[in-house]
Formats: C-alpha cells, structure tokens, sequence
C-alpha cells in the first residue's frame, strides 16, 4: 500500500497531492466511533498527533478524514503489534508481522522507504517516553526522507538506520545485522586515530582522566587537562556530528566521551586548558604513544570491610549465592556499602537484596503499558511489582547504594531496590544513571538490520519518570579530573561512611 501511494503521487504538484492521498484513505462507512475518548486515569503518557491540527499541510479534506479514522473503535487486536499473553505480565509487546527482508539489497529505493516509514512510525506510536520527544521526532522526518533516499550504498544505510535509532536517545539501544562497523576505527564514530587516554566529558569539555599506556605520559598533555579543541574544531562542534551515532539518555551515561577527540591521520593538534592558561598542542606520530597499553588493576574487591563494622560490596563482581552468604554473615553489622556502578553479576540479586532489607513486601515503582486501543497511548500496568517478604529479622543497620552513569538497565533496579529500603541511601558518581530502566525488545529495520529499545515505562510511585535521568539520587558527589579510579572509589566511600555513621 505504501509502494503504491507513492508511486501514485510521486509527480503530484502541491494542488492534487492532497487529493491523490485521499484516493487510498478506504471508506470507513458505518465504523463506530470512539464512546469514551480515552477519559481514563490510568492514561501516564500520551503523545499529541500534532502534526494532524495543521489543515494547511493536510488540506481540509484530507485532515478531515485523518481525525474521522483516529476516532474510531478499536478492537484489542492488533495485526502489526503482538498481543500480551498471560504470562507476560510486563505487557510487552513484539512486532510480529515485520520481517527483516534479508534477502533485499539497500540499493532497492522501496524497501528503504519501507525500513524509514515502519521503523519511524513504530517507535512514534509504541516507545513509552515517545511524549518526552514528539516534536523532535515529528522535525527529523523531512531530513531522514532525504537520508535514506540517497542511503544506496550498504555503508551508508547502515549509518542513517543508526542514525535514526540513536535519534531516540535511549540507552538500551544495540544494533543487529550491520554489516557496517559503526563502532570501529574508520568507520561511523571513529575516525583513523584516538590517543591513547581516558576523557570526562562535563558539559562541551573533555578533561583527561588517565593515560593507558606506558608511553603517553610522554605526549605532553597531563591529568586534569581541558580539551577544547581538535585539529581547529570544537568539541561542541565534533560533539553535533557524533551524537548522531550515540544513543545514551543523558552526558552522565555516555560510556565513551573519548569518541570526541577522534582525528584523521597519523598527528593531531589539541587545544587544552591547563591552570586556567590556554596552550597549542602538537602531537606528531600518535601511535608511538600507543604501544604498551597498561593493566587496570583498580577493579575493587568483592567484599572487604571499609570501616568499623561497615562493609563493601560490589554487585558487579558477586553472585547472588555468595551475597546471601556474606549477608547472613554481617546482619549485626552497622552498614553496608553496595557498590552499582556496573552491571548485576548476577540478576537474582534483586530478590536477595529485596528479602533482606525489607519488612514486608513492597512494591517501589510501576511501569505502563501500550495500549494497542489507541496509538501512542501508555496506560498504568495494572500488575504491580512487590519486592521482599515478611521478614520481622530484616536488616537494621543502614545501606548506601554507589551509582553512576554506568548504572543501567537492571543495575538501576537493583539500585532503587537498596535506596528505597528503610534506611537506604542513593550516592551518586554525577546526578543522573543510564536512565533506561525497563525491559526491551528488537524493532526490524530491512535487508538484515534490527536495534534494541526500550519497551515499557518504568516511574516511581509518585510519578517521577526514570527517563532520561534514571535512579533518584539523594546526594552526587563532586570530582575533580585529577582523581582516577580508585581514589573515585575511596571518595564515595568516605561520602557513604559519612551518612552510616553521622547522620
């Protein structure tokens, strides 16, 4: 049906574009209405179909038809989207009737139209934080029109499905069958060469961290140095262009800030700042300071006592039968440290934490729901989430859970499941998490190409959203450029040994 519209207006002029569109629209003669129109307060987010009250870009005969056919009464069923089943009672919802089009090339003009018109539309009425985003959304279309019309060649598909996918902003993004290397050197984010260094990146400024190999200390540029710019260009500049290939929520969760520095060829010349004075950097011949990369033998231990009856646990590194174990082991001990910066080891952590710290069950936060009724609308998932047990032996003594931008996905979870324990306490590396707490499912692009999202809504039981900012934080702590990683550690130690035992 697609194909055909277009080739039906494909040499239309402005007067009878409207029309030849409204030949397609099928007759809706004796459909009924919508009886309640949508007034239901399980309704969390909704986006507007803005793009529907402009009757100078529809024409009036064609809006007209367009709001008739938004009102009427749907059924539960859905043929592009899957039902939920019993048992998944997330309601998650898949693409069933989507193929992935292995077998046809980039070079086909349809089916690139096709990937653009499904996938856009997909992610406009089925991606939960689609409110937060509408008018970003609705601007892009005219440019990725444009985009994967001219994308003939299979690199530069690859790109703009990228470069659409990474337009939602949402964390959880990964991408499946590209043929096209985007995260490697030379191709999408990278250019030929990257020094050999660790960047933070605060606002449009790159501060260097730490050197990862044993000759870059000779390169001239030293820890706490402001990166302004690279090869002439500004970071906010470099930052414009390769955004388009990142999809973290927010600058907090951003895993690889060093894609900003990238250069073509075998020199580079940085600006920096160093003590408030600005310098010229030339580096000839980069890749001799990139010979012997050194270990990073600042991993933390999985457990230790950091103070007098306070102990260290790093969720990252332990299983959840070891964290029983250790536990059980400290339940008279003044405070725990729980360390969710990275990963969960291990996910059945969350029902161990929740039995331990918890009285009773509680449920934390909700999530909603597509409602395949009606569009672009997320409803409240009836099916609430209770986490621990009756348990009057809980843990008494006070819990600190370290988070950063690396706390993603079910790392946030867990997080919010220790911070909101009777005497839990969040302290955060930065103000913000992944924010992309939520589970997902796989969108198909065409010839091969799918990504990852986000799938449900994921809120706090007083409506705070999780997206983009992520776990509520009850206290960030500052860091200068100069502290590398274990002194990062050390630091938010002292700022959790603090809160067990003054506060």
């Amino acid at each position: 049906q697609l194909f055909r519209i277009i080739l039906a207006t494909l040499h239309s002029d402005n007067n009878n574009f409207f029309n030849d569109l409204c030949r397609f629209i099928p007759s809706i003669a004796g459909l009924k209405k919508e009886s309640n129109d949508l007034c239901n307060d399980s309704i969390i987010s909704q986006i507007r179909m803005s793009w529907l009250e402009d009757s100078k870009k529809l024409g009036s005969k064609l809006q007209k038809k367009l709001f008739t056919i938004k009102q009427l009464e749907r059924s539960g069923f859905n043929y592009a989207v899957g039902p939920y089943s019993p048992q998944n009672k997330e309601r998650l919802i898949c693409f069933r009737n989507e193929t992935a089009y292995d077998n046809i090339p980039v070079s086909d003009d349809g089916y690139r139209i096709l990937c653009l018109f499904r996938f856009w539309n997909m992610m406009y009425y089925f991606h939960p934080y689609m409110k937060r985003k509408e008018d970003h959304w609705l601007s892009i279309l005219p440019q990725y029109i444009r985009l994967f019309a001219n994308a003939r060649k299979l690199n530069d598909f690859d790109k703009a499905c990228a470069m659409l996918a990474c337009e939602l902003k949402d964390t959880h993004t990964t991408f499946y069958g590209f043929k096209t290397n985007l995260y490697g050197f030379g191709e999408g984010i990278y250019d030929d060469g990257v020094l050999p260094i660790d960047v933070k990146l605060i606002g449009d400024e790159l501060f260097i961290t730490k050197f990862l190999t044993a000759e870059a200390v000779n390169m001239g540029l030293q820890i706490g140095d402001c990166i302004t710019h690279v090869n002439g260009r500004s970071i906010s500049t470099i930052r414009q262009e390769k955004d388009r290939y990142l999809q973290f929520a927010n600058d907090n969760a951003n895993q690889i800030p060093i894609v900003y520095t990238a250069f073509h060829g075998d020199s580079v010349t940085l600006n920096i700042k160093r003590h408030g004075i600005e310098r010229v950097l030339f580096i000839r011949n980069w890749k001799q300071y990139a010979r012997t990369f050194l270990d990073d033998r600042t991993a933390p231990m999985k457990l230790m006592e950091v103070g007098e009856g306070v102990f260290y646990i790093n969720l990252s590194q332990i299983t959840s039968l070891e964290l029983k174990q250790k536990l059980d082991s400290i339940k008279d001990s003044k405070g725990i440290i729980f360390d969710m910066q990275g990963y969960p080891f291990d996910q059945n952590s969350a029902e161990v934490l929740a039995d331990y710290l918890y009285p009773k069950p509680t449920c934390l936060f909700y999530y909603t729901y597509a409602d395949l009724k009606h569009p672009g609308v997320f409803r409240k998932n009836p099916n609430m989430f209770y986490y621990g047990k009756q348990n009057p032996d809980y843990y008494k003594g006070k819990v600190v859970v370290l988070v950063g931008g690396g706390t993603m996905s079910k790392a946030e979870q867990l997080a919010c499941i220790i911070g909101a324990s009777p005497k839990g306490y969040v302290i955060g590396k930065g103000m913000m998490t992944g924010g992309v707490w939520g589970n997902t499912v796989v969108a198909p692009f065409t010839s091969g190409n799918a990504t990852r999202y986000t799938n449900i809504g994921a809120y706090y039981l007083d409506g705070y959203c999780t997206y983009p900012n992520g776990v509520i934080i009850n206290q960030a702590v500052p860091f200068s450029a100069k502290e590398e990683k274990g002194e990062n550690l050390r630091k938010l130690i002292e700022y959790s040994l603090n809160y067990i035992n003054v506060r």
